[in-house]
């Protein structure tokens, strides 16, 4: 008789991947699945501290190389001389356009040449130029928060991709031994259509 004089959240609860080594009905198969999912789960959480760790390894060459980068270059206030035209709609994201500034490079010489700008942006108005060693006119470089955030984002991006791989390879270990369980069940049931052996586990 079932005993229901226990609540069933009183009663062990099993984890999923390891309830198969106690039902009597699984198969060789069934045990192989769940080893391969708690294999693969082991796997993928064991990944995320391996590349937090590499992350961190590479974090003091990036910092450098960040650093050598800014200390070429210099940051100066100009003057836009050219506008740029406004966005189609209000609606509309800003666009960038080409536009004339001006400014004082290292030497004191007052200097003109093309920027980048959004659009709308107005004749006389300010933007920051960063300039090399030369004079010229460079990209801004980027910072180091910048540079910890795409290093974040593309371990945890690494980790996520990891995980997609590792749930391919359990799709196809399904597969094949849903492969097998077919032909086992097929063979068996050919015996008892035949007369022979009851089917067991």
């Amino acid at each position: 008789m079932l005993d229901t004089s226990r609540s069933p959240l009183s009663m062990p609860r099993i984890p999923v991947g390891l309830r198969v080594w106690r039902n009597p009905l699984a198969r060789p198969g069934d045990r192989c699945e769940s080893l391969l999912v708690l294999f693969l789960v082991a796997l993928w959480a064991l990944a995320a501290p391996i590349i937090a760790v590499a992350g961190s390894a590479a974090w003091p060459g990036i910092s450098e190389r960040i650093e050598h980068d800014r200390s070429g270059v210099v940051a100066v206030d100009a003057v836009l001389v050219t506008g740029t035209p406004p966005p189609p709609t209000r609606m509309s994201m800003p666009v960038d356009h080409a536009a004339v500034a001006q400014w004082t490079d290292r030497s004191g010489a007052t200097v003109q040449g093309p920027v980048t700008v959004p659009s709308g942006s107005m004749a006389g108005g300010p933007v920051q130029v960063w300039l090399a060693q030369d004079g010229s006119v460079v990209p801004q470089p980027m910072t180091p928060t910048t540079a910890c955030v795409l290093l974040v984002v593309s371990a945890f991006v690494a980790w996520l991709v990891l995980g997609g791989l590792l749930a391919g390879v359990l799709s196809l270990g399904r597969r094949a031994l849903d492969r097998g369980r077919y032909r086992q069940w097929a063979q068996e049931w050919a015996l008892v259509n035949a007369g022979g052996r009851p089917w067991t586990p």
